[in-house]
């Protein structure tokens, strides 16, 4: 392996409290699955995992995991935020792990040109992996969909039966539109997220269907209106074709930003990582922090590029985390326990208050990611 700079650096926030069950399975399937990635495209890579206040009834990572024997081109550390400084957070009794400060800390010290920050749930693409040789460019925000796939993944065989199994079995999409559920039975929608042009017919059929259903919702109400001899009806229909013409210059002037998931997938050059200062190092539940960067990141200049759904990345679906069907309850246990996070209205106000300002919005001071901090760190494979 050549010695760094390297060309990715992949970063990890995580520590050995079995959050959301089996969590050395997953970090295992994350490992294993990373390596046999760089070792099969040769992709000079290095793995940081931050091992964010590491419980002290558990082992350690280097303790827990196994790294593959048979390494030749992905580099693995271990960076340790201990507990003492893990309480010097307002709200440390609470929330037993930073995620994006954690990612913060990876990202300040990674030796790579490119720094992907992921979490530890995540199986690539051999499509994924080909782009990230060939064709990353700095100024550009890097983003992909995430398909869910079941928790119980096959026994044996290789990474490319893996890899085979994850493109048969995902069941939840999260795309830059929103999040779908793939029934087993819905061959046309599993085969549109594996061919993109099948993609853009699906999604196209879906939106004239919605379009069609308004117009004929709102050719109803006015041919209603004039039948009753409603004065206001001109007036009202002025009113409606402005807010339309004014949502549709909004979405024009204002590409939405493919912030779905996007704690387990965003990419940008070291020093676009830099310029920005990482996450903001707010005392809150990582909720919503991860889409601050994608909004600053616009701010700043960096262009977001989606990257087509042949290069999808594979989450290990698991409890706790966030879903569409357990939002609720998520939301519940946070106010429960009186964890602070950022409401949709926090964020929104954040995003406009940015744009508002005339200068590059830049949220952490120069000592971001502890890099004032001499942390312990373990070299597993060099």
């Amino acid at each position: 392996m050549e010695k760094t700079p390297f060309h990715l650096s992949v970063v990890a926030t995580t520590r050995n409290d079995n959050h959301g069950g089996d969590l050395t399975c997953r970090m295992q399937h994350f490992i294993d699955g990373l390596v046999a990635q760089c070792n099969k495209h040769r992709l000079r890579t290095e793995l940081i995992l931050v091992e964010w206040n590491p419980p002290d009834d558990r082992p350690s990572l280097v303790e827990s995991l196994r790294f593959p024997s048979d390494n030749q081109f992905c580099a693995i550390r271990i960076i340790q935020v201990p507990r003492e400084v893990h309480l010097r957070l307002k709200h440390g009794d609470r929330i037993a792990l930073y995620q994006m400060i954690g990612k913060n800390v990876g990202i300040q010290r990674a030796l790579g040109t490119y720094v992907l920050a992921t979490n530890i749930d995540i199986l690539f693409s051999d499509e994924l992996m080909r782009f990230l040789k060939h064709k990353l460019r700095p100024g550009i925000l890097y983003r992909v969909d995430r398909l869910d796939i079941p928790s119980q993944l096959p026994k044996g065989g290789s990474f490319d039966d893996l890899l085979d199994f994850c493109k048969r079995s995902f069941f939840r999409i999260n795309g830059k539109e929103g999040t779908t559920i793939c029934p087993i039975d819905s061959p046309l929608l599993r085969l549109s997220y594996r061919y993109s042009f099948l993609r853009t017919l699906y999604r196209a059929m879906g939106l004239l269907g919605k379009v069609f259903l308004k117009t004929l919702r709102w050719f109803y109400k006015f041919i209603v209106r004039i039948l009753s001899f409603d004065r206001n009806v001109i007036v009202h229909t002025l009113s409606t074709v402005r807010n339309m013409i004014a949502r549709i210059q909004h979405r024009l002037t204002n590409k939405t930003l493919h912030t779905n998931a996007c704690g387990d997938f965003t990419l940008m050059s070291k020093k676009n990582w830099e310029e920005l200062r990482g996450y903001p190092e707010w005392d809150l539940f990582s909720w919503h922090l991860d889409s601050i960067v994608l909004y600053q990141a616009r701010q700043h200049g960096i262009q977001e590029k989606d990257l087509p759904m042949k290069c999808a990345i594979y989450h290990i679906e698991h409890g706790k985390g966030y879903t569409p069907e357990g939002a609720q309850e998520l939301f519940a246990r946070l106010s429960a326990q009186k964890i602070p996070y950022l409401t949709n209205e926090m964020l929104d106000k954040t995003v406009r208050d940015m744009n508002a300002s005339h200068e590059k919005v830049v949220y952490n001071q120069a000592d971001w990611g502890f890099s004032n901090l001499k942390l312990k760190e373990t070299q597993i494979t060099r």
